[in-house]
């Protein structure tokens, strides 16, 4: 695996500033629709541990897809109570307004961590991560409300290397947006699965953490592998990507993630997109 990691205390003033800025910049992107949701966190049963998992669930009692999100090597911020946050980690909030169960899971919490600084550790823990994150998903594809719908999972850097490998192996994903990662050699399977997979790759073109021939790599994978595959690179950006970029990055997952369920829509008859 070619993934390189940043200090999680690097990435905090990164993510301070994306949000910032956030806030300044132009129109409301497309994702902020008026759909209501309820958010808690609770835990899950994963790997011998037991794993905080934060949930955004559209109210009613309608069924929507479920949308995993797999945050990276800095990790998540740690959330205490069941009072909804005022930030989002990478995007959750925006989507749950947009009508998807999002599940956000604090994966690292099998090892007790809260973030991952050394890449050796990371390469030798992937696999009891995926597995857990594996587990999670099982589980929460189970809820009341989300039985039956679209499986779709969206994952930066680390957590893009963990969506992939978990796309390639579980036939009921539909659907995986990935930013900043790349293919997880290593950890993929001898016959992946070749079906009716779509991949979302977004990279940016200066990164010097994933350089950008990672997502050419990927691309290729998942082409031969029969992946319907689309791929975005960003020129200017590096591994983590500014306010414009990182609100491009959401709309264009979001098109991509409507547009594959639109495809397979007879499938989801009793899903409300």
């Amino acid at each position: 695996m070619q993934f390189q990691f940043i200090s999680p205390m690097r990435a905090l003033p990164i993510r301070c500033a994306l949000l910032f800025l956030g806030m300044l910049i132009g129109p409301p992107s497309p994702l902020a629709q008026p759909c209501q949701y309820t958010y808690s966190v609770g835990s899950i049963q994963a790997s011998g541990h037991r794993i905080s998992v934060e949930v955004y669930e559209p109210k009613g009692t309608a069924r929507h897809p479920l949308l995993m999100m797999i945050h990276g090597t800095a990790g998540v911020y740690t959330r205490r109570g069941q009072s909804m946050p005022m930030e989002d980690n990478f995007g959750e909030k925006a989507f749950a307004a947009h009508c998807f169960m999002v599940v956000l899971p604090h994966y690292f919490e099998i090892f007790g961590r809260s973030s991952i600084t050394d890449l050796n550790e990371a390469r030798t823990d992937f696999g009891e991560y995926r597995i857990a994150v594996q587990e999670i998903l099982n589980q929460s594809a189970a809820l009341p409300g989300a039985q039956g719908c679209p499986i779709l999972l969206y994952g930066e850097s680390f957590g893009g290397y963990l969506a992939v490998s978990l796309a390639f192996r579980d036939p009921d994903v539909l659907a995986v947006s990935e930013s900043s990662g790349g293919l997880p050699t290593e950890d993929m399977v001898q016959s992946p699965r070749n079906s009716t997979l779509s991949l979302l790759i977004q990279h940016g073109a200066d990164d010097s953490l994933v350089p950008s021939s990672a997502a050419w790599e990927l691309e290729a994978y998942a082409v031969r592998h029969g992946a319907k595959v689309e791929k975005q690179i960003y020129a200017g950006q590096g591994h983590y990507f500014d306010a414009a970029t990182r609100k491009a990055v959401l709309d264009r997952t979001l098109a991509f993630f409507q547009n594959a369920m639109t495809v397979h829509a007879p499938r989801f008859k009793h899903c409300q997109p």
